[in-house]
């Protein structure tokens, strides 16, 4: 595909892969809001959406070595430009239903400011060493089947970057946990320290930035990650059959495959289309 087919561009804050990449498609959209409901298997779950966001970036391989904040952010970045920056919940308070507004880009700027990123340095006399959230294809490493949550005691080493400006990303697993463990005991002391510190700073923010999410944290170690990838994969799926039904007259093929933003604007047209056949007299082009 041609660059100027992955109209926006990224570059990941912590580590600093830059991609291309577009909006999901409607087709997407119906699958990324059916799967937060169909998986049991936590891993499937994040397999199965990595994958789906893994076909709307150009250079897919460096995808999978971001990290997990990282693919959290980009979740919620790709949700922004393809449905605006503001989702709404429906939830129950007090007996009674009631909506909750959420400013995406708030919540962007909460979690990256989240992260004290002098924590992710670390200087000896004889090491320099960079440390991180685990890669995006790590998750199945992290993830204890048998507890089925992510597995912090058993994978520290996934979250070295660098050691000496030697890159773990390209080395095996087995080569990154040997060198992990040859390494200082004071030192891995001091990595272990600063994860927990790392961990710590996000229980302390509210990312939803309301009341109601106050107690709910995001903690990459437990089930609270998942949760809030699912809360961004909420979509009203009843609406978007209903626009899929009043668009019935396109072709059904291109319409699974426009993002969005573009069915919104088609909605946009037949609604208006409708209303200067009924002698309302609007313009069919009309964005109001």
């Amino acid at each position: 595909m041609d660059d100027k087919y992955y109209d926006y561009f990224l570059e990941f804050p912590y580590s600093k892969i830059k991609t291309n990449y577009k909006e999901i498609s409607t087709k997407d959209q119906l699958y990324i809001s059916k799967s937060r409901l169909t998986f049991n298997d936590k891993v499937e779950y994040i397999k199965f959406i990595k994958e789906i966001y893994k076909s709307i970036v150009k250079n897919k391989e460096d995808f999978e070595c971001i990290d997990l904040i990282e693919f959290l952010f980009f979740i919620i970045k790709n949700r922004i430009i393809s449905n605006g920056p503001s989702m709404e919940l429906i939830t129950e308070v007090n007996g009674m239903n009631a909506k909750i507004n959420l400013n995406l880009n708030d919540i962007l700027k909460n979690i990256f400011n989240g992260l004290d990123m002098s924590l992710l340095n670390i200087k000896t006399d004889k090491f320099i060493v960079n440390i991180g959230f685990p890669c995006l294809k790590d998750f199945e490493k992290v993830f204890n089947s048998k507890n089925n949550t992510i597995d912090i005691i058993n994978s520290f080493y996934l979250f070295i970057k660098t050691v000496n400006n030697i890159e773990f990303i390209n080395l095996t697993y087995e080569q990154r946990e040997m060198l992990y463990n040859q390494l200082p005991v004071s030192l891995i002391v001091k990595i272990k320290e600063n994860i927990f510190k790392i961990f710590q700073n996000f229980e302390n923010i509210n990312i939803f930035n309301i009341d109601f999410f106050k107690n709910f944290k995001l903690n990459i170690y437990s089930d609270s990650y998942i949760e809030i990838i699912k809360i961004f994969s909420l979509y009203d799926i009843e609406s978007i059959h209903r626009e899929l039904y009043l668009l019935s007259d396109m072709n059904s093929e291109y319409l699974m495959k426009v993002s969005p933003t573009e069915r919104k604007l088609y909605l946009n047209f037949y609604i208006a289309e409708q209303k200067q056949k009924s002698g309302g007299g609007a313009n069919p082009f009309s964005m109001e």
